[in-house]
C-alpha cells in the first residue's frame, strides 16, 4: 500500500519516469504523467501514442518514480477507447498537471474532434514495493532489477557521452545493461524535453553503447496521423478489459 503522503505527492507532481520492458526485452525510460483515484496510482497513454500500453500488457512488470516515491509494480492494462473513465475520473488532475489539455477542452465536440487525445489506455499499478523518499526523477539511471522489474535509481546531472555518471553505491559490482535518462518540462508544459543514452555498467562506470534518443513528448505527424493512429489503436485494444466506472 502507498501511504497517504505518497499518495498527495503523485496527485501533486506533474510528471515522473515509467520504466518498463520493450519489445525486445530492452529496459525503456519514459517521461508520464501519474494519477492518483482513491488509493490507486494510474498511467495512461492516449491513443494516438499508446505504443508503450501494449508492450505493458504484454510484459507487466513496471517501476514508477515521481515526487520521490519509486512503486514497483504489476500494472493492469484497460481499453478507454471512448475515454469515459478517463474523461470522469482523470481529465481534472489532466488539465492541472498539462494545462495545453485545457484548450482541447474548450472547443465544441472535442471528445468527438480530439478523439485521439481523450481516448485512453488505462494502467493501474498494483504495488509490489513501495519506497517514500527515494530522490529526485529529474536524471535517473535505469537498470534490471530484482525479479524482471527495473529499477530506477536517481543521479545527479550527467554527462554520459563524457563518462560523467555517478553510479550510486546500492550498484556497487553491478554488471549489465543501463540507461541514462533525463527529463524536462516547462512551467507551462508547453515544452517537453527528455533524453536517453543506452549503455551498460561495466568495472563500476557507466559505458555508452548507442547515440543519445532525443525524445519528445507531444505530437509529431499533426492531427491526421495522431487520428489514423488512434484508428489503429482501437483495433489493437478490442478484447481488452475495460475499467471500471
Amino acid at each position: 500500500m502507498i501511504n497517504s503522503d505518497g499518495l498527495r505527492a503523485i496527485y501533486d507532481a506533474p510528471a515522473g519516469v515509467l520504466a518498463y520492458q520493450g519489445s525486445r526485452g530492452q529496459l525503456v525510460p519514459v517521461a508520464v504523467t501519474p494519477y492518483v483515484l482513491g488509493d490507486d496510482v494510474y498511467i495512461t497513454t492516449t491513443l494516438a501514442y499508446s505504443r508503450k500500453a501494449v508492450l505493458i500488457r504484454k510484459s507487466p512488470k513496471v517501476t514508477l518514480l515521481a515526487a520521490g516515491v519509486r512503486i514497483t509494480a504489476d500494472a493492469d492494462v484497460y481499453a478507454d477507447v471512448k475515454g469515459d473513465f478517463f474523461v470522469k475520473h482523470l481529465l481534472e488532475q489532466e488539465m492541472r498537471k498539462y494545462p495545453p489539455a485545457r484548450t482541447l477542452r474548450r472547443i465544441p465536440f472535442h471528445r468527438r474532434l480530439f478523439g485521439w487525445f481523450f481516448g485512453r489506455a488505462i494502467m493501474k499499478l498494483e504495488p509490489v514495493t513501495v519506497e517514500t523518499e527515494a530522490g529526485d526523477d529529474a536524471w535517473t539511471l535505469v537498470t534490471e532489477g530484482e525479479i524482471g522489474y527495473p529499477a530506477i535509481h536517481p543521479i545527479p546531472e550527467s554527462d554520459p557521452e563524457g563518462g560523467d555518471v555517478a553510479i550510486p553505491a546500492e550498484l556497487a559490482g553491478v554488471m549489465g545493461p543501463a540507461v541514462v535518462f533525463h527529463h524536462h518540462e516547462s512551467e507551462d508544459m508547453s515544452k517537453l524535453d527528455s533524453t536517453a543514452v543506452r549503455g551498460e555498467i561495466a568495472g563500476g562506470a557507466f559505458l555508452v553503447t548507442a547515440r543519445p534518443e532525443d525524445l519528445q513528448g507531444g505530437g509529431a505527424g499533426g492531427q491526421h496521423s495522431r487520428n489514423a493512429n488512434a484508428k489503429r489503436a482501437r483495433e489493437a485494444m478490442k478484447g481488452w478489459p475495460v475499467p471500471e466506472a
